[in-house]
């Protein structure tokens, strides 16, 4: 059975509309199909009540992993529950392995989405959006979302807008203090994915320059990016902003050599703030043969990125050896020592350039 309790009187309102809930203090401890013992008299017994407590035990008992909330997250039917779980984890109140939280099905209004994400509690760090958080009127909440995670929870709502979950307390010990009611820090996002096809080229002006520098990774896969659309993830890429950038996917995006130039060339910077990038991916990027690499070994070259570890390339290079040639010359250069993994899986090589790779 999917419950939530009632700590307040004001708890309702705290809700949107869509949110339903009922009061521990009405659920039976007997599971709702069974009836109710008859007493010595002949009448039905009085139903135990279930403390918040207890409720509370049953919940850190079951373990849900963050798969489990996602799919919660996902549906209309089950939203309330995952609401209940991410505040519950907020205010410190239950410990859960919530590291991340992927909406990609998710079907919730924006209202009721960002209200979710704004329960995140600070042990989520990976986060994955679909088309429900970025399409029409989420577009601008979601914008506000990731510049309150990027200020560091300036934007919050005030104090006297509190959580109903701040007061109850749930180990036993009665009322904590006010000022005692769990963290309300903001996640640390380390990992931001977009789900294939979520993005809109239009879109990506308004998120791209948004996106908090405390990111790591990134992953736009399946989301075809157009010569606006690399300006505005240049626009990110662009030093210092993000300084904290690891990771770099951007499979099947339909980039070409000249919107591949647009993206690197946003790395140029002093070394001190410049993108350590230690990964990158295009995979099924049509990028063509010695044209399509130009770009890439030249940046290679001049050490734009020279912290990269692993370079996919699967399914990029067609037509003519030359390209993956040259890739091979600038590797032999030692332009790129840190390199440990390069992928050129159905590419065409060529002899010459087997011989130096």
């Amino acid at each position: 059975h999917h419950f939530c309790w009632c700590p307040s009187p004001d708890f309702c309102k705290k809700l949107p509309a869509g949110f339903t809930y009922f009061s521990c203090t009405d659920m039976p401890s007997e599971p709702l199909a069974k009836k109710p013992k008859e007493d010595q008299n002949g009448g039905d017994s009085q139903i135990e009540q279930v403390s918040p407590e207890s409720a509370l035990c049953l919940l850190e008992d079951a373990k849900p992993k963050h798969q489990h909330i996602s799919e919660l997250a996902s549906s209309q039917n089950s939203c309330g529950m995952a609401w209940l779980l991410l505040s519950l984890c907020k205010k410190d109140k239950l410990h859960l392995p919530l590291q991340a939280l992927d909406l990609t099905r998710c079907k919730l209004s924006p209202s009721k989405l960002f209200f979710l994400l704004d329960t995140l509690p600070e042990c989520v760090e990976k986060l994955t959006l679909g088309k429900a958080a970025v399409r029409g009127k989420a577009l601008p909440r979601l914008r506000d979302f990731l510049q309150r995670l990027e200020k560091g929870g300036q934007g919050q709502r005030d104090n006297t807008d509190r959580d109903p979950l701040s007061s109850l307390s749930l180990n036993g010990k009665g009322k904590e203090k006010e000022d005692e009611g769990g963290s309300s820090g903001v996640p640390c996002l380390k990992s931001l994915r977009f789900s294939a096809g979520s993005l809109k080229a239009a879109d990506m002006a308004q998120i791209f320059p948004v996106i908090p520098s405390t990111v790591e990774s990134l992953t736009l896969t399946g989301n075809f990016i157009d010569e606006k659309g690399a300006d505005s993830l240049a626009s990110f890429l662009r030093p210092p902003h993000a300084i904290a950038l690891r990771t770099l996917i951007l499979d099947r995006t339909g980039l070409t050599p000249k919107t591949l130039g647009i993206v690197c060339g946003a790395l140029r910077g002093p070394n001190a703030w410049r993108p350590r990038i230690q990964t990158l991916s295009l995979e099924g990027n049509k990028l063509g043969g010695f044209k399509g690499l130009a770009g890439l070994c030249d940046w290679l070259r001049n050490s734009v990125l020279s912290f990269l570890r692993h370079l996919r390339l699967t399914r990029c290079i067609e037509g003519e050896a030359s390209g993956v040639q040259m890739l091979a010359e600038v590797l032999m250069a030692g332009k790129v020592k840190s390199l440990e993994a390069l992928d050129l899986q159905e590419s065409f090589i060529g002899d010459g350039a087997a011989v130096l790779l």
